[in-house]
């Protein structure tokens, strides 16, 4: 086996369930995250899935920092 290459492909596109694991939620949350417009849906052969990258975006822009 050659070192130099990964063993594994990363995954871009998530599932609603697997979303819901990578982000610590509930399947239901996530639709509901995508039936508001805050988490953007790729649809293909109309399967639904998530992107990773809109998946991270939602994680930055909902930081907060608590100024005391």
């Amino acid at each position: 086996m050659n070192s130099d290459r990964p063993n594994r492909l990363q995954k871009r596109l998530y599932s609603v369930e697997d979303a819901a694991i990578y982000l610590g939620r509930t399947a239901h949350a996530i639709r509901s995250l995508c039936y508001s417009g805050r988490l953007r849906v790729v649809k293909i052969d109309g399967r639904v899935f998530l992107d990773v990258n809109d998946m991270d975006m939602l994680i930055e822009n909902s930081k907060i920092s608590y100024d005391y």
